[in-house]
């Protein structure tokens, strides 16, 4: 049985698991206007602090030669290594990094080599920086890389291949992919306010969330019970307006576990008209409208290739408090069919839980969790 043995998380909001999860009890955002970033006057997001940046390259000293990310990452990774027991050097144990655009800010000229965006790149330099027995692989499936990545891991577990995998997500606030969304004309004036009638589009922000897969008998720990992917192919941004994508991969989920209705779903909620219609649209064909369902993006922004992993974690702390975190930023129904967004948090007896993930090119991905 694969169960999620240890994690971490650092956002904006605070650099452990522990801080995050008090902030999300308090009702906090890490969404702020980032009058600080030059290039991005009179943009809401969510970004680290200079301080948050000092201490986690304090903790990283040895690894000045890493980029930024890889430095985020080496810090979460080795937290998590500590918290755990897992040995990267030993060949038992596999090393999965997922992330939508990488290094991609070495392109605006922070770096002089614009080979080192490039993702295996990215994955050769965290195996020199960890000594890895085993190659590094990365997932890099738009925003779905996260979450898929949990789900790669636990068939890799669950195939033989090795008893534990390290899951480690992240991604920066670049100038890059804010100039893109601004292309689609996605990006909210305001703190993004998933499912609402007045939302307005994403608000995008930076992360970095690691967790252990393994295998193990341990009740003490949640379980991986199943999960999906499922690819629509509807359009290169835009998604299927039937949810059909979503649809499928809830739908395997669903047969794959023998479990018809899950305590919550944290759901990808990215606040952009398209994409809440879309998983509103799946939902109600899965018969899911009443289940209560939040999105984290309010909370910490959209954090692209970080989210999977980092809503996860979220959502399995929850199930072990037993609690329903609320989605910031809705007020007023704003989707074409019923959805219980939850407004507000409350305590419930849940045993699992539902996470589904979506993204450019009709990617979509489920898993459910249980205690």
């Amino acid at each position: 049985m694969v169960r999620i043995t240890a994690d971490h998380i650092a956002t904006p909001l605070g650099l452990n698991t522990a801080s995050n999860m008090a902030a999300i009890r308090r009702g906090d955002t890490a969404i702020r206007l980032l009058s600080d970033i030059s290039w991005c006057q009179d943009v809401y997001g969510s970004a680290f602090s200079e301080h948050q940046w000092k201490e986690m390259e304090a903790a990283t000293k040895g690894f000045d030669q890493n980029t930024r990310l890889e430095r985020a990452m080496i810090f979460s990774i080795t937290k998590v290594m500590r918290a755990s027991g897992a040995d990267l050097q030993s060949s038992d144990t596999r090393l999965l990094i997922a992330t939508t655009k990488g290094n991609i800010d070495i392109l605006e000229g922070e770096y002089k080599n614009p080979g080192r965006s490039l993702l295996y790149q990215l994955g050769t330099n965290i195996e020199r920086a960890l000594n890895t027995a085993q190659p590094v692989q990365i997932v890099s499936n738009a925003c779905i890389s996260g979450l898929l990545a949990i789900i790669v891991g636990a068939r890799m577990i669950e195939a033989g291949h090795c008893n534990k995998v390290v899951v480690c997500g992240a991604d920066l606030f670049s100038r890059f992919t804010l100039s893109g969304f601004q292309g689609f004309h996605a990006v909210s004036p305001e703190p993004c306010r998933p499912y609402d009638a007045a939302r307005q589009g994403i608000s995008l922000g930076e992360a970095v969330a690691t967790c252990v897969l393994e295998k193990s008998d341990n009740t003490d720990f949640p379980r991986f019970i199943a999960g999906a992917s499922a690819n629509d192919a509807n359009h290169i941004s835009g998604p299927s307006r039937t949810g059909e994508g979503l649809y499928q991969a809830m739908k395997r989920v669903q047969e794959d576990s023998s479990t018809e209705y899950p305590g919550f779903i944290s759901a990808h909620g990215t606040a952009t008209s398209f994409n809440d219609e879309m998983e509103c649209q799946a939902m109600n064909r899965m018969g899911l409208q009443e289940i209560p369902l939040h999105s984290m993006k309010g909370v910490f922004g959209h954090t692209l290739g970080a989210a999977g992993v980092l809503e996860t974690v979220v959502g399995l702390h929850a199930l072990r408090e037993q609690w329903v975190p609320a989605s910031l930023g809705f007020r007023k129904h704003g989707v074409t069919q019923p959805l219980n967004v939850v407004d507000k948090a409350f305590n419930a007896p849940v045993t699992t839980f539902l996470k589904t993930s979506s993204g450019f090119g009709g990617c979509n991905a489920a898993a459910l969790f249980a205690l």
